[in-house]
């Protein structure tokens, strides 16, 4: 398992038959913003702010922890099919700290993280301060200050010595800094990416969360905590490449 919030509009909040389907014609909320607050969009053909729309992924789609389990919203990979969209998994996990080794997650995005292999279930959990990745959707997100025109650690344009496009904040401190106005994503910056994923390459200096393994899955119904924040939950239960438990 992965790491990200890049705020781009997640890829199943279009209005996609197929999203449709699987969540009992819905599609995962989206969020704009109005003026210094966050706000529901009410349709689902809004463009990404990633492309110059007002649409971004909504602020309280944050993971947590709860009971020793790690609850979550994730992107998995990009086969061109989002007929699993809103789908939840519970997840073995392997490699996470504080003695975690279950979660339970629901899919609300695609990405390009590679595939499935022999006991590797690739799931990128949404985790603020987890990798901003190509795009500079945060730049315009009330309550955050990520980038360095912003006061924060990370570039628009590639790596820097506290911030890695594709790994995220290398010292917790960022966790309060870059989210000024968003004490709940501080919480879970804090506690989800530093608190549960290993510390990375690095032997000193700022060091980027590593990963965790999955080493199992099996589709779940959704928690009502988790359906709450997107809306939707998988009631067709569609998945593919599943291993039960």
């Amino acid at each position: 398992m992965t790491h990200y919030w890049d705020c781009c509009k997640p890829s199943c909040g279009w209005n996609d038959t197929p999203i449709y389907v699987n969540n009992n014609g819905n599609s995962v909320e989206t969020c704009g913003a109005a003026g210094a607050e966050v706000v529901r969009l009410d349709v689902p053909w809004e463009a990404s702010v990633c492309d110059g729309g007002p649409a971004f992924t909504c602020t309280d789609q944050l993971p947590w922890v709860e009971d020793g389990v790690l609850y979550g919203h994730v992107a998995n990979q990009n086969t061109g099919d989002k007929s699993d969209c809103g789908t939840c998994f519970e997840l073995e996990l392997s490699g996470a700290a504080n003695g975690v080794t279950r979660a339970v997650v629901q899919i609300t995005n695609k990405g390009g993280m590679g595939r499935d292999g022999a006991k590797q279930a690739v799931f990128d959990l949404l985790v603020p301060g987890g990798g901003f990745g190509d795009f500079t959707g945060c730049s315009g997100v009330p309550g955050w200050a990520v980038y360095t025109d912003q006061g924060g650690p990370c570039s628009h344009t590639g790596d820097t010595a506290e911030c890695w496009r594709y790994g995220g904040f290398g010292r917790e401190s960022h966790c309060e800094s870059a989210f000024p106005g968003d004490a709940a994503s501080q919480r879970a910056c804090r506690d989800v990416l530093f608190g549960l994923f290993p510390a990375g390459w690095q032997a000193r200096g700022p060091v980027m969360r590593g990963n965790v393994d999955v080493l199992r899955r099996r589709v779940v119904d959704c928690p009502a905590a988790l359906s709450a924040s997107t809306g939707v939950s998988g009631e067709g239960r569609s998945t593919t490449n599943d291993w039960p438990l």
